[in-house]
Parts: C-alpha cells; sequence; structure tokens
C-alpha cells in the first residue's frame, strides 16, 4: 500500500515540474510508465512471492530465492526513487530533484520532492526489516525460535528417559 502512494506521489511531484516547466514532457511520460507497470510489478513479484514464500508450512528454497531477488530488485529500485541521482534522468522527483528544485527558488516542487524521497525512504527501510524477518524465518526452517528450543528439549528429555 505504502508503495503505490509512493508511485502515485512521484507521479504528481513529476507531473507538478511538467506544469512549471522545471522538467521535460519525456519526464512525465516515464513517471506515468514506471507507475503503471511499478504499481503491477510491485504486487505481482514482490508482495506474491512474499506471501508465497511466508504461507508456506516448510521454507522451499526455490520460493525463498526468488523472494529474495525480487526483494532485492525492490529494494535497490526504493533506493534509485528516494536519490533520483542526475544520471538516470528526470523521472523521478527524489532527493537530487528536491535539491536542484531548491536552488532554481521552486520552494513548493523542492518539498514535493523531498516528500516523495522521505516515502522511499520509508518504503525501503521497511523493505529490509521485512527482509530481515523473512530471511531470519528462512534460516530458522520456518519455525520459531521458542518452538525450535522446546522441539529439542523433548529430544534431549527423551534421550534422557530411555538410557
Amino acid at each position: 500500500m505504502v508503495t503505490e502512494v509512493g508511485y502515485v506521489t512521484n507521479f504528481v511531484a513529476v507531473l507538478s515540474m511538467v506544469v512549471a516547466m522545471a522538467a521535460s514532457f519525456s519526464s512525465l511520460l516515464m513517471a506515468v510508465l514506471a507507475s503503471t507497470v511499478g504499481i503491477y510489478a510491485s504486487y505481482a513479484f514482490f508482495l506474491s512471492s512474499l506471501a508465497d514464500t511466508l504461507k508456506a508450512a516448510e521454507f522451499n528454497t526455490c520460493s525463498a530465492l526468488w523472494h529474495f531477488f525480487n526483494a532485492a530488485f525492490h529494494v535497490g529500485f526504493a533506493a534509485i526513487a528516494c536519490l533520483s541521482p542526475p544520471l538516470l534522468g528526470g523521472w523521478n522527483a527524489g532527493l537530487f530533484n528536491a535539491i536542484a528544485q531548491f536552488e532554481g527558488g521552486r520552494k513548493v516542487l523542492g518539498a514535493m520532492c523531498l516528500i516523495n524521497s522521505c516515502i522511499w525512504g520509508f518504503i525501503g527501510l521497511a523493505s529490509l526489516y521485512i527482509e530481515s524477518v523473512v530471511l531470519a524465518k528462512f534460516r530458522g526452517g520456518g519455525k520459531q525460535r521458542s518452538e525450535r528450543s522446546s522441539a529439542r528439549a523433548s529430544v534431549c528429555n527423551a534421550r534422557r528417559c530411555v538410557f
């Protein structure tokens, strides 16, 4: 849900820059393309692979690797959207575009770019936290630590009783 807000905020900010003649029309077209494809792709790849990975009783290595690959792409895109380096063009309203807007005297556009950058920064950090939880579950074989320790304790108790 937050990712969709990020895409919409980016589109509105780039549209505002085009209307104020602070960005080109091709930047708007790329923002439209990124928004339409990005909203679908974030659900189809990142969220659905997260759901498939977490709903399994035991972790499937292939589905977990597919999810980690998609998550790496998602976090990388969030970092690019947050920073918006000029090397990649002006299709994104990120931190570097905010600095350029503030330097040009367009404070409202700079504030919109800064808000968009903060949203994408939050998305990236939240995705990293989610991945740390998924990685901990994956390394634990799908069980929580308390379940594993209680299972080990019951096995040790059973061995003591038998021997």
